[in-house]
């Protein structure tokens, strides 16, 4: 069952035991915060392990480039994806990877091959590289993922205001204890060693969160360590 905004919120309450609830905080407030706060944890997650949130976006061309998939947060891999409609201008075969290269320096790759700039992808336009034209190339792009941002209207409703069924739930801690923090400020008359304690507690849980992430690729790197002399 995915964890809702309101069980967020009673966890924060419970954690800054001075605080009234929507007193300190009103509702649509600790729905903005929860949002942000989710939207910070994906751009680590998409620095420590790119494929933990990760998703498959096919784009189509638009004639001139292929735009970034609207909840990019890093892109990991490029493949075509087949023709767009009679494929008269479609070079690539399905599956065939397309390298993203410099802007400063398209030539540092074979064909095929793309470069981003301005949020969109373009072709470098060379012998084998991909074709936007409406008939031309799709492309895959396998990416780290934003997380969907929660609805700040539903904020009323907030007790089925979910978040991701795929955010794991045992970093909870981690949007409870920033509402907490965020309350703690707010209630300037509590003495600071609340403050400074729900901080630390924060520390300590985000660095087991990106421990976390990291084991999902460990397999990975051991594919390239430099094995043992015989």
């Amino acid at each position: 069952m995915a964890t809702t905004c309101q069980d967020i919120i009673d966890g924060a309450n419970a954690r800054h035991t001075a605080n009234e609830e929507n007193v300190l905080m009103e509702e649509d407030e600790s729905i903005v915060k929860i949002n942000d706060r989710l939207q910070q944890l994906y751009v680590i997650a998409a620095d420590a392990n790119p494929y933990y949130f990760g998703e498959i976006s096919e784009v189509t061309g638009d004639g001139s480039k292929w735009d970034a998939p609207a909840d990019v947060e890093s892109v990991v891999l490029i493949e075509s994806a087949g023709d767009a409609g009679t494929g008269a201008d479609a070079v690539l075969t399905t599956g065939d990877e397309v390298h993203s290269v410099p802007l400063e320096d398209k030539e540092c790759d074979l064909a095929p091959r793309v470069y981003f700039f301005g949020g969109s992808y373009y072709s470098v336009g060379g012998t084998g590289d991909p074709s936007a034209s409406v008939n031309g190339d799709k492309l895959n792009f396998y990416h780290a993922a934003q997380h969907a941002a929660l609805d700040i209207a539903y904020a009323a409703n907030h007790a089925n205001n979910t978040l991701e069924a795929r955010w794991p739930e045992q970093f909870n801690a981690l949007l409870e204890l920033h509402l907490a923090i965020v309350m703690c400020i707010k209630d300037v008359g509590r003495e600071s060693r609340e403050y400074e304690a729900l901080i630390a507690e924060e520390a300590r849980v985000l660095q087991a969160f990106e421990a976390h992430l990291r084991h999902e690729d460990v397999a990975v790197r051991a594919r390239h360590e430099r094995q043992p002399d015989a």
